[in-house]
């Protein structure tokens, strides 16, 4: 009998009785691994403890990895921020906690959610390049980063699109709204430096509260819509022309870049 059907043989599992732990060590989970089958071709002949070490050895290298690819999967490269899948399961766990406490009769902070986007983007594509977008992009994701709260979440979900979820813990009847305005407050002074030249970026945010009764994809399309909205009556697209420089890379005067 080849050695992987005497491992997960009924009743057999020398891996689980001797670690104790069957969730991490079951040899099954083994098959898994393209090195497996050629490590099952040759154990053979290999002892009981030097089967169980190599065993050992080759779960946890693809355990770890499976760690760093669950990792990766959930965070935008571009900005190293979590991305749109990891901000539905994190909204999913907000909406999940607002339903447990709506049940049990538990009042519940609010909790908001706000879609932002990079004004002028196209602009910056049009007049520079795609690469100098990508560059306003991760300089407006940094700019985020820094000026949101310690309690604040903040995603990437994808191009020039972010998701920023808030609790008031003050019950501000206006915390959503001084959210917003404090957010393109804080993003106005970003920056980024493209050819020499420093642009200045800005952006526009959309916050709605997150109900009981939501999805995470009816909260993004609400915050989008409201987002959207507010662009049109302040007459977005903000830039209508690629803004001037406000300063010049590596002279005193220059706007800090990101």
């Amino acid at each position: 009998m080849p050695i992987e059907r005497k491992l997960i043989k009924q009743g057999e599992n020398p891996i689980a009785d001797y670690y104790g732990s069957q969730a991490l060590f079951d040899p099954r989970n083994l098959l898994t691994s393209v090195r497996a089958a050629e490590f099952m071709a040759s154990a053979e002949g290999m002892g009981r403890e030097d089967l169980l070490r190599t065993i050992e050895m080759m779960l946890l290298t693809t355990h770890g990895l499976q760690r760093r690819f669950q990792r990766a999967s959930r965070i935008n490269e571009m900005s190293d921020l979590p991305n749109k899948t990891a901000l539905k399961e994190t909204l999913q766990s907000v909406i999940y906690g607002l339903q447990r406490m709506e049940r049990e009769g538990i009042a519940s902070p609010r909790r908001a959610f706000g879609f932002g986007d990079l004004d002028g983007l196209k602009t910056i594509n049009d007049n520079l390049d795609h690469v100098a977008g990508d560059h306003a992009i991760k300089s407006f994701a940094k700019a985020l980063r820094q000026h949101v709260r310690d309690d604040e979440y903040v995603s990437h979900m994808s191009g020039d699109e972010f998701g920023i979820i808030l609790t008031d813990t003050t019950n501000n009847p206006d915390f959503m709204h001084e959210a917003k305005e404090r957010l393109e407050t804080d993003i106005s002074d970003a920056t980024f430096d493209w050819d020499g030249n420093v642009y200045p970026l800005k952006g526009s945010f959309g916050f709605v509260e997150i109900m009981s009764t939501d999805t995470p994809e009816s909260v993004i399309a609400r915050a989008d819509e409201h987002m959207q909205i507010l662009k049109k009556a302040k007459g977005h697209d903000r830039y209508r022309g690629l803004p001037e420089p406000v300063g010049v890379v590596g002279t005193e005067d220059a706007a800090p870049a990101l």
